[in-house]
């Protein structure tokens, strides 16, 4: 994985660990983060898993979502034509 593509997560997940946060009132992300280790510990090899299939699955999202875009773009170009 490149730098770039590294440093885009962690601030990719940054802001989802935010949002979640402030959408749960929590003083700071750490008690996420320990929530999230007592999961992984009492779930087992599922749940790490079940995040390697979310990681995919949100790689799929973000390849698709530059497919719309795309679409959408040629789609105002070659509408002006008519």
């Amino acid at each position: 994985m490149s730098l770039r593509r590294k440093r885009f997560r962690c601030f990719w997940m940054a802001i989802r660990q935010k949002s979640v946060k402030e959408r749960l009132g929590l003083p700071n992300c750490a008690m996420l983060y320990r929530w999230k280790q007592e999961q992984l510990a009492r779930c087992g090899p599922m749940a790490g898993s079940l995040e390697a299939r979310v990681r995919e699955l949100e790689t799929e999202l973000r390849r698709v979502e530059r497919e719309r875009d795309v679409l959408k773009i040629a789609l105002v170009i070659f509408g002006r034509n008519e």
